[in-house]
This record gives structure tokens, sequence and C-alpha cells, in this order.
């Protein structure tokens, strides 16, 4: 993200990015590590199965690249 523009326009431009991974076919990159036995809590006091721990690198529309480590995959939230 760049800190010189506005709040409002970095969240849309992260709402659009959300969009476009929302139709894109999913896969687990490379940088991930399948497991199982691990379950993440959701706000409705169920759980959900976490299918795989990695690194994901979220590109911007401006060419910005973010890298988030340890994110659960958790096909089914």
């Amino acid at each position: 993200m760049v800190e010189d523009r506005p709040v409002a326009e970095q969240t849309h431009e992260i709402i659009n990015l959300e969009h476009a991974l929302a139709d894109a076919e999913m896969k687990l990159p490379e940088k991930f590590l399948a497991i199982t036995g691990r379950t993440v809590n959701m706000g409705n006091s169920s759980t959900a199965e976490v299918y795989g721990i990695g690194s994901v690198d979220l590109k911007f529309p401006s060419g910005r690249v973010l890298l988030l480590k340890r994110v659960h995959h958790v096909p089914t939230v």
C-alpha cells in the first residue's frame, strides 16, 4: 500500500483484488505446507478445518506486492 494515497482509495483497491481472487480458480501455491488436525474458531462458535499454512504474495494493480506470512488455507470459509 502507498502511504501518500487516501485510505478510501487503498480500500477500494483491496476490494477490487478480493473480487478478482473470488473469480479466479484458486490453488495452493508452492509456498504452502499441507497440514491436518488444525481448526480455526468461527464467529458463530463453530470450527473450520485448516488444510494448509504458508505465504501469499498479494499483487496490487499499482504494482506493489504485499507478502502475507503464516496464512491459513481454510476452504470452507
